[in-house]
């Protein structure tokens, strides 16, 4: 049972902003840095995409600063 109520809390289970699914952030994105897109563009492309399909894998296991380990 406990394990249950602490997934209701951590999907915020019954607002109006619940995660609805399991990769599912329920807070806005930052905006980031031109720069920063610049070289993570050029540094991808340059390792032939291997950094962003790691980058994608990881955003849906690491989602809110925590660990999404109910799949």
């Amino acid at each position: 049972m406990r394990y249950f109520t602490r997934a209701k809390f951590f999907n915020f289970c019954g607002l109006p902003a619940a995660r609805l699914d399991a990769d599912q952030t329920v807070y806005k994105k930052k905006k980031r840095n031109k720069l920063i897109l610049v070289l993570s563009w050029a540094f991808n492309v340059a390792m032939f995409g291997a950094p962003q399909s790691h980058m994608e894998e990881l955003q849906q296991v690491w989602v809110d600063r925590s660990i999404n380990s109910p799949r």
